[in-house]
């Protein structure tokens, strides 16, 4: 769950609870289900193995989701039917997860929300001369090149709907002011 910034971290924690209580009710269902069957075992454990690797790109919950049910599956074949590591795997989760956060926040404490006004600053600077330009292409338009000023600026205006945006993760509560902020920024894309 420990990533380079906090609010990745809080993101990825939630992700990991999340991710793993669903996985633990779906490796229960599946386990009690089909788990004394070693040949729809087998095929089941292909199955998510497939889905956690293929949907891991879409979000890390269903990562997480899945690679809890393989766990699961992985101890029916040993011993058909059980399914108490689904609890045992949610409990030690719930640990990981609380030292995790006390990890971020105690030891590794990199904000991104402390960079946040000079980004806005420099966002503001490289507003104001993109308007300056489009201002002088109409009075003298060879000497001007506003491409290069246009693509300065929409850098900086990503970066800094990146900062917002993970400013809001960094907080447990969410922000309407940064939310709303990061979701004109990232129309503007």
């Amino acid at each position: 769950c420990i990533v380079p910034t906090a609010g990745q971290s809080l993101e990825r924690s939630r992700q990991r609870i999340l991710g793993t209580f669903i996985g633990m009710v779906l490796g229960i269902v599946v386990a009690h289900t089909f788990g004394k069957n070693l040949f729809y075992t087998d095929i089941l454990i292909a199955i998510f193995v497939f889905l956690t690797v293929y949907l891991k790109a879409l979000s890390y919950s269903y990562y997480v989701t899945f690679n809890t049910v393989i766990a699961v599956l992985f101890v029916c074949l040993i011993v058909p039917g059980n399914w108490q590591i689904a609890l045992i795997r949610l409990e030690k989760t719930a640990i990981g997860t609380v030292i995790a956060i006390f990890a971020t926040y105690f030891i590794l404490p990199v904000k991104v929300s402390n960079d946040m006004p000079l980004q806005l600053q420099k966002l503001t600077t490289k507003l104001q001369k993109y308007y300056l330009s489009i201002c002088q292409t109409f009075l003298n338009p060879d000497k001007v090149y506003i491409n290069d000023i246009r693509l300065e600026t929409f850098a900086i205006m990503q970066n800094t709907a990146a900062i917002i945006t993970e400013s809001n993760l960094e907080s447990w509560r969410k922000d309407s002011r940064y939310s709303h902020h990061a979701t004109t920024y990232t129309n503007l894309e």
